[in-house]
């Protein structure tokens, strides 16, 4: 799977690892632990497409980058979850609007 991120084309790929995920930035490159599976899997990739978005955006390392993404992915998991029709109509919403300016 490829993902455009900003002005980043970033491929993602199962591999065997000890972490959940980890996003390489000189190889464009998103890496997920093989095996893992359902919400697992979702909060990882979300995980990491937040490092992807730090990365494309310049945020700030300080404070600690880590610490900001781990808070960033747990509140937004939480609001998918908790608000799932609201979640989808954001994206609705937004890709629409994606849709009409291209």
């Amino acid at each position: 799977m490829k993902l455009k991120i900003g002005g980043a084309i970033i491929a993602v790929e199962e591999a065997e690892m000890d972490e959940y995920g980890r996003f390489d930035q000189e190889k464009e490159k998103i890496f997920l632990r093989s095996g893992l599976q359902g919400l697992q899997k979702h909060r990882t990739l979300l995980h990491e497409i937040i490092h992807v978005v730090w990365s494309e955006y310049d945020l700030p390392t300080d404070p600690v980058e880590e610490t900001c993404v781990k808070r960033l992915e747990s509140g937004l998991s939480a609001f998918i979850m908790d608000n799932p029709d609201v979640a989808k109509a954001l994206v609705s919403e937004i890709s629409k609007l994606r849709r009409e300016r291209t």
